[in-house]
């Protein structure tokens, strides 16, 4: 009975003790998950950029963290102009010996644009932390300000959110201040309303060489047809469309669209 009644009280023992253990166990190790340095998302980070009215500006954006020689970075996101008469976008520029692969740079709004771009770093230098990864290129406006606070938001860097970053464009007019402002304008077509099979034009004027589009959207916001006009030098220009059979009667949307900002006309189809 005595040797019973130890082996039981050692059991006893045996299980308080492992109990006890495997709770100290989760203690340490709860300790430790909270003392380790926990994994973060490389950040883009924009800085700031000055340049003269007229003339290329560039604002640069930089990686948190350093990356390897010969990486492959895609970046997208968007980005809105605080004041867009000081500052217009037009193009990324990367790092001598860098690689610049499918850029493309969409405007919304005036102020509104998205991007997406691939950037394949060189394979002689690695980047180091801070290092400039791209740049925003694009000229700089005489408008109603100096100061153009650019903000980036829906960051993505290969697949995964980087958060936001926010950048800051001053310039400077050499001289006499003078309006220096990117715009488009598109006049009412003639005649309007317009009858199926009788021609209708359109009088547009841009300030700087884009390629140009008018897109004729329906009275329900879809698009009917593209009239593409190419490259285009700045100034006034036409364009004529005539309405065929497929024209329903209605009212349809015209939207300019080019590189010196978007306008909107109404357009109305009679029989």
């Amino acid at each position: 009975m005595k040797i019973s009644t130890r082996f039981k009280q050692q059991g006893g023992n045996r299980s308080s003790f492992s109990l006890l253990f495997s709770l100290c166990t989760l203690c340490l190790c709860g300790v430790s998950l909270f003392l380790l340095p926990q994994a973060t998302t490389a950040q883009i980070l924009a800085g700031n950029a000055h340049g003269f009215v007229g003339k290329e500006v560039q604002l640069p954006l930089r990686l948190a963290n350093g990356v390897d020689t010969g990486a492959v970075l895609t970046i997208e996101g968007a980005f809105q102009l605080s004041n867009p008469t000081v500052f217009f976008p037009e193009r990324f520029v990367v790092a001598a010996g860098d690689s610049l692969i499918a850029p493309r740079l969409t405007k919304l709004t005036d102020s509104t644009f998205t991007f997406a771009l691939t950037v394949r770093t060189s394979s002689a230098t690695p980047r180091a932390e801070g290092d400039t990864l791209f740049r925003l290129a694009g000229e700089a406006l005489a408008g109603n300000d100096s100061v153009c606070v650019v903000s980036f938001g829906n960051l993505r860097l290969n697949g995964g959110e980087v958060g936001a970053a926010i950048g800051t464009i001053i310039t400077t007019s050499i001289g006499t201040p003078r309006p220096y402002v990117r715009f488009a304008t598109l006049e009412q077509n003639y005649p309007n309303p317009v009858l199926r099979f009788t021609p209708t034009t359109w009088a547009y004027r841009i300030d700087k060489d884009s390629p140009v589009k008018l897109i004729l959207y329906t009275d329900l916001g879809e698009e009917y047809t593209i009239l593409d006009q190419g490259f285009v030098p700045a100034g006034i220009h036409l364009i004529t469309f005539t309405p065929g059979y497929d024209v329903s009667v209605g009212v349809y949307w015209a939207r300019l669209v080019s590189n010196s900002g978007e306008a909107y006309k109404p357009m109305h189809v009679l029989r």
